[in-house]
């Protein structure tokens, strides 16, 4: 399991082996989303103030949006150059 806090530590963001990724509210210590990510398991989660990149590994980068966490991007592939988050 991968796991990455918000910057305010309110939020525990963590990704399963299923593939699943889970946003946890620490203090109420509730499950709020668990969003089905990648076929092969999470292996990285970054977070920026607009949201939280996943990374798969069946190879496959999905950005979640900060507000909403619905997927704003999603890529299956090779990545050759990526720029512009932030």
């Amino acid at each position: 399991m991968v796991c990455e806090h918000s910057d305010d530590r309110e939020s525990l963001y963590c990704g399963t082996t299923s593939g699943d990724f889970v946003l946890v509210r620490v203090k109420s210590q509730s499950i709020v989303h668990t969003i089905p990510a990648c076929r092969q398991g999470v292996y990285s989660i970054a977070t920026w103030r607009a949201g939280v990149i996943v990374g798969g590994g069946d190879g496959s980068v999905t950005c979640l949006d900060a507000n909403t966490m619905l997927d704003t991007a999603q890529v299956i592939g090779q990545i050759e150059k990526a720029a512009g988050l932030g």
